[in-house]
């Protein structure tokens, strides 16, 4: 079964964060069973330059999967209607609903009748979350409106990654007069880019930690600059902090505007907290950086699954982000915290916890740590619900066992986060 999936970015590049290590451990896992054909752009987000050594339109061998990547003219709506007649795959994989020229361009060709009826399965990446609709929230809201108006979405199948999610995408969506073929299915992102060994959960072995310094916390913040990622609420709480804390920025600068407002908190900041950005990070150096520091502080609006709050618990790092992630509960398991966002002295009291924290204790939280995320990548049925997501959207699952399948709601869910 071939599967044509539309992802904005795609290896080698890694400044889009999330949805293409998604992509990478789906075929990882997947791509001996499923013929996987990636369409994607020839560079990475904001590179001015096409990635050396490709050839646009052509397909590329990138571990289990044939990658197309396209110029700026292949991705405009002909080239995409013309590059579905030629694959004809048997389900098209979309990996956001609100980018263009992908996502937009195939629903709206399909609806318009210029491509063929394929089965689509579209993952919104954490998109319907409310921290995230918030942001350019009125554009959203007029396409989101036409989507619905216009029959766009009527008959395809949805990715949750958790519940959570599904309940998302119901409440975003609204009253769908479908044909009876819509539904939303929870497969939970594959966390790991390999299996793990035997179904045992497996004993990382980390990068060499430094010690944790008596009265002093370094903390990391890594991950694209943008709104979403909320860098700038997490400057405003490290305000209120008091005790040493050094605070060292990590990710690509995604939003310039953005930006200047943080460097602004930045240099308003008191003399006991000092921030640094430190660039992008290519990805074999992430476990190596989560490593350097005492916590990963990730206050993010709004996140579908959070590789990289995995990242950093596998190199032994604990965490403290919102409570807009599937990562809950983990005070409870002495790994981090998870905390919600309208609470900023929650934020800076379990920093100032952690700033008092002595090295043995902290040590044992960082060895929990590096377990509880094998144990994440460990968990069962998991690689199965992708496979099964795919079989059912295109007609060949033998019944609905694996995936979890549920109609889309004709009301908006009442179902809070």
């Amino acid at each position: 079964m071939t599967i044509l999936v539309f992802v904005p970015y795609y290896l080698p590049g890694f400044k889009s964060g999330g949805p293409a290590r998604s992509i990478a451990n789906l075929v990882a896992h997947l791509g001996t069973d499923l013929h996987f054909v990636i369409a994607t752009a020839d560079r990475d987000s904001g590179d001015p330059g096409p990635y050396p050594g490709i050839t646009p339109g052509a397909r590329h061998r990138v571990g289990g999967a044939e990658v197309i990547y396209l110029s700026a003219a292949q991705r405009r709506p002909a080239a995409i209607a013309a590059l579905l007649r030629e694959l004809r795959p048997d389900a098209v994989y979309l990996n956001s609903f609100f980018s263009r020229p992908f996502s937009l361009s195939v629903v709206l060709q399909r609806r318009l009748g210029r491509i063929p009826s394929v089965p689509i399965v579209l993952a919104p990446r954490g998109e319907f979350s409310p921290g995230a609709l918030q942001i350019k929230a009125r554009r959203k809201r007029a396409w989101l409106a036409a989507s619905r108006a216009l029959r766009l979405h009527r008959d395809i199948t949805w990715q949750a990654s958790t519940a959570l999610e599904a309940a998302d995408i119901a409440r975003a969506m609204g009253r769908v007069e479908d044909d009876g073929r819509s539904r939303v299915v929870v497969a939970p992102i594959i966390a790991s880019p390999e299996p793990p060994a035997a179904g045992r959960v497996r004993d990382a072995a980390t990068p060499p930690r430094r010690r944790k310094e008596a009265d002093h916390l370094r903390v990391a913040f890594l991950s694209r600059l943008s709104p979403k990622k909320n860098l700038l609420g997490a400057l405003q709480i490290l305000a209120g902090v008091q005790g040493s804390l050094e605070f060292n920025i990590f990710g690509p600068i995604e939003d310039e505007k953005y930006w200047r407002a943080c460097r602004v908190a930045i240099d308003g900041l008191p003399a006991n907290v000092r921030a640094t950005y430190r660039g992008a990070v290519v990805p074999d150096q992430v476990p190596a950086v989560f490593a350097q520091h005492d916590l990963f502080f990730f206050p993010t609006l709004g996140e579908n699954y959070g590789h990289v709050i995995r990242e950093a618990l596998a190199a032994g790092t604990p965490v403290l982000v919102s409570d807009q992630t599937p990562w809950r509960d983990l005070c409870a398991a002495q790994v981090g915290f998870d905390l919600p966002l309208d609470r900023p002295e929650a934020f800076r009291a379990t920093l100032q916890t952690c700033i008092a924290m002595d090295a043995a204790s902290f040590a044992d939280w960082s060895a929990r740590a590096a377990r509880y995320a094998w144990a994440h990548a460990s968990e069962a049925g998991t690689v199965e619900a992708s496979r099964r997501l795919f079989r059912l959207a295109a007609g060949t699952a033998g019944g609905r066992a694996g995936a979890e399948a549920t109609p889309i709601a004709t009301e908006p869910h009442g179902t809070t986060r």
